[in-house]
């Protein structure tokens, strides 16, 4: 860095390079070459914790050894617990453990990942969550059937009444049931056995039921 006093350019030192830059990559270059006995005492405190039921448990099992510096305050009935830092520490030498070959795999690797705390090494190693791309599912074909059908049915609807009788005809004379049989001896039975009222009912007007009739006979 250089600073300008009374016309001289003078060099100094970066308080906040050595803190958060060089420090921290120090910090980083330790727990790659240290990453095996890291590893280790992650594993230790697992062994030591496993078969630990509550927190008074845990404690008890955990003062004897070097991990004591966890508890580093003063609870009610004067009973040692974790700090807020401390409880991540504990937590993370649990998820590291987890994922062993990866560590050993960052500690081996010369890339920079800026960590500077057991969570950050986690981070470093942790698996990447790979997110799927979210595909259309309806494909063409299905767009194209739909569009046919959504057309045709278009169509049906802005058919004049001429039109579609015209259509009722067509499948009259063509439509066969499954035995080869037309279709309209079935309906001329199904005629026969409706009243005066409900054909005069289903064709309003004399002139509607010759017309008809004249055209289906």
């Amino acid at each position: 860095m250089h600073i300008i006093l009374k016309g001289k350019q003078k060099m100094t030192n970066s308080m906040i390079k050595a803190i958060f830059i060089d420090q921290t990559q120090k910090i980083e270059n330790t727990a790659k070459k240290q990453i095996n006995v890291i590893l280790s005492e992650c594993q230790e405190f697992m062994d030591i914790t496993i078969n630990a039921n509550g927190n008074d448990e845990k404690r008890n099992a955990l003062l004897p050894t070097k991990f004591a510096y966890l508890y580093d305050e003063q609870g009610a009935k004067n009973k040692l617990i974790m700090s807020p830092k401390m409880k991540n520490i504990a937590l993370y030498m649990t998820k590291i453990i987890e994922h062993k070959d990866n560590a050993i795999a960052w500690g081996n690797d010369s890339e920079k990942s800026n960590v500077s705390s057991l969570q950050g090494v986690y981070n470093a190693i942790k698996p990447k969550t790979v997110k799927t791309p979210k595909t259309d599912e309806t494909t063409d074909e299905t767009t194209d059937e739909t569009t046919d059908e959504t057309t045709e049915k278009t169509k049906t609807d802005k058919r004049t009444n001429d039109e579609l009788f015209k259509n009722f005809m067509s499948i009259w004379y063509s439509d066969k049931d499954e035995n080869g049989k037309s279709i309209r001896g079935d309906f001329w039975n199904y005629l026969g056995s409706l009243s005066d009222d409900k054909i005069a009912s289903l064709m309003p007007t004399l002139k509607e039921r010759v017309a008809f009739l004249t055209k289906v006979s």
